[in-house]
């Protein structure tokens, strides 16, 4: 472990440890100033990605501006995830959608905009159960505190890193639910989707999610959170129509990615990782 990796490790915790025991009042302010000043810092990489990268996705946005929102909603999606049930408790949560998911199965393709951990307790909220496919992290204590959070709205949660095809089916084919699977994902160096003007993608979990919902005649529903002032969430889900071809079937919940993503580009966590050639 590097001194750097030491740091974050230790600040980790101790960011934790206050997000789960402050008052709201007192621990929403401090996840804001957390991520305007230091998270910037402690990624000097993302930081130079998302600036070069701003010009090119959003060119009618002013860099600064927009870098500081980017960091300020990803420190805060961060800091928030300790959190993530009890800011539902506290009503911070709104629906717009939930009768897309009603007529099972249905596969909902995750986006990672404003707080990402809001879509597993709108789905429960909406009364499905379902299965969720996740990513473990580098940090075994930051995965064990996400899933924390996750697991009283999941059935099952399928780690990313392992075979997920086979079991996933099952909850569309034969369990008839639900499924939660990111499909802008970031693997082996490359967000592979939404395509963003570098080609059509034909990679990674967005044609994994269209080959599995044509498999089992699942609904595909793109589901996204957008942050608020508050903080309050809005969680939307929206239909998506697949052709029957599979590429084409990619193309269009591409394009429903993009539609969405572009538009709120400072509140997407992949802004700092994506890259035109990748």
């Amino acid at each position: 472990m590097t001194p750097r990796q030491a740091l974050i490790a230790v600040l980790d915790r101790v960011f934790v440890g206050i997000m789960r025991g402050t008052p709201g009042f007192i621990a929403y302010p401090f996840s804001g100033l957390v991520a305007r000043h230091i998270a910037p810092r402690l990624y000097p990489r993302g930081q130079r990605y998302a600036r070069e990268n701003l010009p090119m996705l959003r060119p009618d946005l002013p860099p600064e501006p927009a870098l500081a929102a980017m960091w300020d909603n990803m420190g805060r999606t961060a800091m928030e995830a300790p959190r993530a049930l009890r800011m539902v408790r506290e009503g911070r949560l709104r629906i717009h959608g939930a009768e897309h998911l009603r007529d099972l199965p249905v596969l909902v393709a995750g986006l990672h905009l404003g707080n990402w951990e809001m879509l597993g307790p709108a789905i429960a909220a909406s009364g499905i159960i379902g299965t969720a496919v996740y990513q473990p992290l580098a940090s075994r204590f930051r995965t064990e505190v996400l899933l924390s959070q996750r697991r009283p709205n999941a059935r099952r949660l399928l780690p990313g890193n392992e075979p997920v095809a086979r079991p996933a089916l099952r909850a569309l084919m034969e369990e008839k639910n639900l499924l939660l699977l990111f499909v802008d994902e970031f693997h082996s160096g490359v967000v592979h989707a939404p395509s963003l003007g570098r080609g059509p993608r034909r990679k990674g979990n967005i044609a994994l999610a269209v080959r599995m919902a044509r498999k089992s005649g699942a609904a595909m529903v793109l589901g996204y959170c957008l942050r608020s002032p508050g903080p309050v969430f809005d969680v939307h889900f929206v239909p998506v129509p697949l052709p029957d071809e599979q590429d084409a079937a990619i193309d269009a919940l591409d394009a429903a990615m993009e539609a969405v993503i572009r538009p709120n580009i400072t509140q997407w966590f992949m802004l700092h990782e994506w890259r035109p050639m990748g």
